[in-house]
Order: C-alpha cells, then sequence, then structure tokens
C-alpha cells in the first residue's frame, strides 16, 4: 500500500531543462548583434537579427559617403542620422529579446494550447463586469 502511495505522490515527469543565464544573454546581445539569440539557441532569429543590423548598417555607411561626397546636400546627412537611429533601436531590440527569452528559458513549451481539452463536464462561474 505505501509503494501505491508513492507512485501517486510521483506524479508526472517533465523534462528537464538548462535554464540560460539572462545577464549573459543580454551581454552578448550588446556586444553583436544576434549573439544573445545564438546563446540561446534561437538560430532563425539570430540571422534575422543580423541581416536586419547589417542591412541598416550598410544603408547607414551608404549614405555617410554620399554625405561626405556633397557635404552640403542636407537630405543625405538626415538619411545617415535616420539609419544609425535604427541601428542602434534593432541592436537594443535583440539584447531586450535575448534577455526576455532567456528568462523563458526554462518555462515549460507545452503548457499552453489553443485546442480545447474535452475532459467532460464542468461547472464553471463567470463574472461579468
Amino acid at each position: 500500500m505505501i509503494l501505491l502511495f508513492s507512485y501517486f505522490l510521483h506524479g508526472e515527469e517533465t523534462e528537464i531543462v538548462q535554464e540560460k543565464n539572462p545577464r549573459t544573454a543580454l551581454f552578448l546581445g550588446l556586444t553583436l548583434p544576434g549573439s544573445g539569440q545564438l546563446y540561446n539557441g534561437k538560430w532563425l532569429k539570430a540571422a534575422v537579427y543580423v541581416s536586419y543590423d547589417g542591412y541598416i548598417a550598410y544603408k547607414a555607411n551608404d549614405y555617410h559617403r554620399l554625405y561626405k561626397s556633397y557635404p552640403f546636400q542636407i537630405g543625405f546627412r538626415d538619411e545617415r542620422n535616420r539609419y544609425y537611429w535604427l541601428l542602434a533601436a534593432g541592436w537594443l531590440a535583440g539584447a531586450i529579446d535575448a534577455y526576455v527569452d532567456a528568462h523563458l528559458s526554462a518555462f515549460p513549451k507545452d503548457s499552453f494550447s489553443i485546442i480545447p481539452e474535452n475532459n467532460g463536464m464542468k461547472i464553471s462561474i463567470s463574472i461579468i463586469l
């Protein structure tokens, strides 16, 4: 009887997931775009952030060269500055995404479902304010 009772107390077996360090992910994300996502094992996200930051850096450099060639064209300077801001925003967004993703690394991935479960008839109470 004790063995049967201990069997019921055991519960479900869950997969143990190695929790990532959020500070490491943030530091890596701020050091190099996409590296925080690589640390978290999110390869596709890393490719997206590296591609975005690479394209924005290319465009910023392109407008910087145009502005240096034609210093009186204020539009080139404004576009260069806009792309620099977009680069900083993308870099920061990647670092924050890596930080949040590291915090959620130990979160059970199979606990949420959008498919309704039919476990029989249940009683529920709803309060509408």
